[in-house]
This record gives structure tokens, C-alpha cells and sequence, in this order.
């Protein structure tokens, strides 16, 4: 295990990798210049494959993939993402009220920190599952996961519509071993939703350029994808703006055709097309029958966006290079997105899909590399609005999988016994990258993902206490959000007990919330001896309690250390 985990020995084995790979690339692609002079059929036919092998080899996909994203599933990571907690907390107020937590009926965008917000999918596909099991780690982090198998399973139909059964069967490996996928799938931040709509989205695209009934669910799957991100605002639009150009250039669709998918689109999309109208022109909440569409007035995301900044042309730069070095580069970013030495692909996949997007111009179905070239276009124009990121950079991950597939398909073809290089390469990489993972990646997040502040909360709600004092530094020194997050979370704060609707929780009658939680920096004048409280404090808050009156127990921070405090008995 230690050899699997270290870091020059990762480097070790991309750097062969990578050699192996570009070694193919060089080969097969030589191959192929000497087929286009020497030969007339530039494509050959392709190698028969037994349907018993295609078998094995979706049956080993969905073995290591599923396998793998379910083990110690809602243990790793451990902790729990301040992101996650807030969009716990909102699920399971949508299951118990049709509210989030501060009591706006079905909102159409989640307010959730006040001055960010979140979008509703995750939320709203939580709630049943919450209704139904629970409300816990494991249950909230469950509908990112079945969601991310969905998407890889309409990612590997989407890949065989459009070039084949081997394409599929390379493409189910692939994703089955990509480490981003692998990442996200197995916690809950909302944002990761964006890609696998959008890839559900494509398939029934795909098949509606054909059959015009799936253009229409196609479009229908365009409009929730509006409610699984924020940038999709831009994304969205632009893609099948782009695409409608060149999907009515090249006579695949027609104009009553077209104007039934923009209806169908913008019934499912207006409110939260409606939603982004009203806070760019501040107008006021809008409140329907069925839903709210809310105004932020403590919204700051608008600064995030490329037009708004002070010098466009500069962040626009700025922006480029950040998406070259996350897509190209494969550099990783923040931690808790990808893992250094793996990032999103694995560095070597970046030549396969070099060679992948020249055979998408070579083979024949017109249609799908219409498709995949407009995606990709249009999602990495709609990256550079805001400077990118992994969780941003993600709607890009699936169409270069495929690319990926396609690369290595052309290797495999030209190039006999290849596929065993291909498949020991990424085999070896995965088998690391899960070793980290599980290992030292898991311990280093466990902090990252508050770990100890999340232990803490639970620690102290076994005290029978009339207050708690939550000290508000968490990420920051102060993030009173965050800490009020996690709180609800872990004592499992009815929405409507928050909200000063009732003194009850869960049965038993307490003070009234904002009298019997205090999230802020511990001042000596929040430490009263007469009183029946718990607190949660960091090292520097510590000086305030008299020893020998308390029990400290420690808790180890993410930026500091904390402790739970408690009257001696």
C-alpha cells in the first residue's frame, strides 16, 4: 500500500503512462497518414469482437465503477462539506414542509448562505430519499450518487449511438476509472448535478435528431438541467442556441420543429429564467401557486462574473489560462475537487483525446461530432464567464471521455494488442488513485471537510443543556452560516423550531431557537457559570473558562483547534 500512495511513485508510473500513451499516439497516427497515401480506405473495418467480450467488459465497468463509488459510502470523506450541510438541511425541510429552512414554499433557487446561494435539484431529488430513509450522511450524499451512475450510463449509450458498441464498452471502462467522476459521486455538492443532466440532455438530442419525440425530452431534460447550477444560465442557452444554428444548417430539424422544443424548453426553464430576471432587475419575489421565485438582496455572486469585473479583458485572460491548466494541463486545484497527480483525467488521457477529436473528423456520423463539437465549444465558452474551476470545468469531463474513448479506439484499431498497454496504463493509475483516496487523501479531508467541528456538534448534543454557544470561525474566523449549517444538521433542527414557529423540537419543548443557539467569536460575557450551557470554542476562545469549573474535550480543526466545553458534574 505505501509504494501505491507515494507521491514520486505516482509520478513514477504517469510519467510511463504518459510515455506509453504518446508512444500509441505517435504510431497509430503514422499508421494512419501511411493508409491515407498508400491506401484508399483510410478508416479500416474494425476487428470482430465476441458479444461474450463486450459482456465482460461492461460487466468489469459496472463491477469497479459501482463497486468502488459504494464502498464506505457516507464514511469517505468523512465530516461533511459546509455545501453539503446547507443543502442537507434545505432537502430535508422541502421533505418535512415544502419549505427551505427559513420557510419560502418550494423556491425555485435555494437562498441558502444569503449572499450565495444553491441551486434546487439536489434538494428537491433529497427530499423523497430523505422521507423514505432517513435523514443522515449516507441518504444526502445518495442522490449525487445515483445521479453520477445515470450520467455515466447515458454517457456510455450516447457513445455507442454514436460510433459503436466498442466505443461504448472503452467509454464504460473509462468512466468507470475517471477520478472526477469517481470524486464527486460520493459526496452532495449541488453544482455537480449540471454535468450529468446536461449529458442526459445530449442523448435524447442525439436521438431526437432522428426521432423528433426525443428531441422534445431532450429538452425537457435542458430545462431541470437550468436547476442544477448556476452557470447553466449561460451554458445552457448558448449550447442550443449554437446547436439549433447548425442543427437547421444541416437539415435536421425544421422551424415548427425548432419552436416546439424552444416551448417545451422554456415551460420547464421560465422560472428559473424568471428567477435570474428578477434579481438582475431587482424586482420583487414573486410568489405562484405552485413555487417561489425569490429575490436575494444580500446576493454577491454577480461579482463572480466576467462582465461585472473591474477589468474584463485581463480576468478574461486570467480565465483562459485557469480552464488550459485545469483541461489541458491537468493541473488540480482545491483538494477536496481532485487529487494532485490524478486531477480530473489523469494527465495522459489529455493525448488520447488529442487523437480522439481527429478521428471525430475523419469518421463518418456527421451528427455526432456536430454534437460533440458544439458541447464542447459552447460549455468552454461558457467557462470562461467565471474563472473556472474544477466543479465548473466538470460540464466539459464527459464530452473529452468520450474523445478519450474515441482516441483510444483509433489506437486499438491500427495497432493490434495495443488495448492491453491502454487498459494496464489506466488500470495501474485507478488502483493508485484509490489507494490515495481511501488512505492519506481521506485523512488530510477529514480536516478539509471539518471533520472534528461536525464531531464536536454531536459530542455536546449528548449534554442535556438549556444553551449552546457555537463559536462562528470554521473555514474563516468568522462564518456564523456555516457553523448555524452545520449545527442544524447535527442536532437535527426542525425547519419550523428555526424559524420561531414553535418552541418544539422534535417533541420536546425547548427555549426558543435564537435564545438557545449563539453563533459567534466567545466573549468572556457569553461564559456564565450559573448557567446550564455547552459550548464549542477554538484554542483562543479557551481562556475565558476556569478550569477547574469546565471539562474541555479537544477536537482537531481544520484552521484551528477546537473544543467542547462542559460544566464539571
Amino acid at each position: 500500500m505505501e509504494f501505491l500512495t507515494k507521491a514520486e511513485n505516482i509520478k513514477m508510473i504517469n510519467n510511463i503512462a504518459m510515455i506509453i500513451i504518446l508512444l500509441l499516439c505517435i504510431v497509430s497516427m503514422c499508421k494512419w497518414l501511411y493508409d491515407c497515401k498508400f491506401s484508399q480506405n483510410t478508416i479500416k473495418r474494425e476487428r470482430n469482437i465476441n458479444s461474450k467480450i463486450y459482456f465482460i467488459v461492461f460487466a468489469a465497468a459496472f463491477v469497479v465503477g459501482v463497486g468502488t463509488r459504494i464502498y464506505t459510502f457516507g464514511q469517505a470523506p468523512g465530516g461533511l462539506f459546509f455545501d453539503e450541510a446547507m443543502a442537507a438541511i434545505d432537502g430535508k425541510a422541502i421533505a418535512d414542509y415544502g419549505t427551505d429552512h427559513y420557510g419560502m414554499r418550494f423556491p425555485v433557487y435555494f437562498e441558502a448562505w444569503k449572499n450565495g446561494h444553491q441551486s434546487i435539484m439536489m434538494g428537491y431529488i433529497m427530499a423523497p430519499i430523505i422521507k423514505l430513509f432517513g435523514f443522515s450522511k449516507l441518504t444526502i450524499r445518495l442522490p449525487l450518487l445515483l445521479t453520477s451512475i445515470a450520467g455515466a450510463v447515458f454517457l456510455v449509450l450516447l457513445a455507442k449511438d454514436m460510433f459503436g458498441m466498442k466505443a461504448a464498452a472503452i467509454t464504460a471502462l473509462i468512466v468507470a476509472m475517471n477520478p472526477w467522476h469517481f470524486m464527486q459521486s460520493r459526496w452532495a455538492l449541488d453544482c455537480y448535478m449540471f454535468p450529468h443532466f446536461f449529458i442526459i440532455s445530449l442523448y435524447f438530442l442525439n436521438k431526437g435528431m432522428k426521432n423528433k419525440k426525443w428531441l422534445y425530452v431532450s429538452m425537457v431534460f435542458f430545462g431541470l438541467t437550468m436547476y442544477c447550477y448556476g452557470i447553466s444560465i449561460y451554458i445552457v442557452p448558448t449550447f442550443l442556441v449554437a446547436f439549433a444554428i447548425y442543427a437547421l444548417i444541416k437539415k435536421y430539424i425544421n422551424i415548427k420543429e425548432l419552436l416546439i422544443s424552444i416551448a417545451v424548453y422554456l415551460f420547464i426553464a421560465w422560472p428559473n429564467i424568471l428567477c435570474i430576471m428578477v434579481n438582475f432587475f431587482k424586482w420583487d419575489t414573486i410568489s405562484t401557486p405552485l413555487f417561489t421565485i425569490p429575490r436575494f438582496y444580500e446576493t454577491q455572486r454577480q461579482t463572480d462574473l466576467l462582465f461585472f469585473t473591474a477589468e474584463p479583458l485581463k480576468q478574461l485572460w486570467a480565465n483562459a489560462k485557469e480552464l488550459f491548466n485545469l483541461v489541458v494541463l491537468q493541473k488540480s486545484d482545491f483538494s477536496t475537487h481532485s487529487i494532485q497527480g490524478f486531477s480530473t483525467m489523469y494527465y495522459f488521457s489529455i493525448p488520447l483525446a488529442v487523437v480522439g477529436l481527429i478521428y471525430l473528423f475523419i469518421q463518418k456520423n456527421k451528427l455526432a461530432r456536430g454534437v460533440i463539437l458544439v458541447s464542447l465549444i459552447s460549455c468552454a465558452a461558457g467557462c470562461l464567464v467565471t474563472l473556472p474551476g474544477t466543479w465548473r470545468i466538470a460540464i466539459l469531463l464527459y464530452p473529452l471521455m468520450i474523445l478519450t474513448a474515441l482516441g483510444i479506439k483509433f489506437i486499438i484499431d491500427k495497432i493490434r494488442f495495443s488495448e492491453w498497454a491502454v487498459l494496464a496504463s489506466y488500470a495501474m493509475i485507478f488502483i493508485m488513485f484509490v489507494s490515495v483516496y481511501f488512505t492519506t487523501w481521506a485523512t488530510d479531508m477529514y480536516r478539509n471537510f471539518f471533520g472534528d467541528f461536525c464531531a464536536a456538534l454531536e459530542y455536546v448534543e449528548t449534554f442535556d443543556v438549556d444553551k449552546y454557544y457555537i463559536t462562528s470561525t470554521t473555514r474563516l474566523q468568522d462564518t456564523k452560516k456555516e457553523s448555524e449549517a452545520y449545527t442544524i444538521f447535527f442536532h437535527d433542527i426542525d425547519a419550523r423550531y428555526y424559524q420561531g414557529l414553535t418552541n418544539e423540537n422534535h417533541g420536546k419543548t425547548y427555549l426558543p431557537y435564537k435564545e438557545r443557539y449563539k453563533y459567534s467569536n466567545i466573549q468572556p460575557s457569553d461564559v456564565k457559570e450559573n448557567e446550564n450551557a455547552a459550548y464549542i470554542i477554538t484554542t483562543a476562545e479557551k481562556k475565558y473558562f476556569d478550569e477547574t469549573k469546565y471539562d474541555f474535550k479537544p477536537f482537531r480543526g481544520y484552521q484551528t483547534d477546537y473544543y467542547a466545553v462542559t460544566k464539571k458534574q
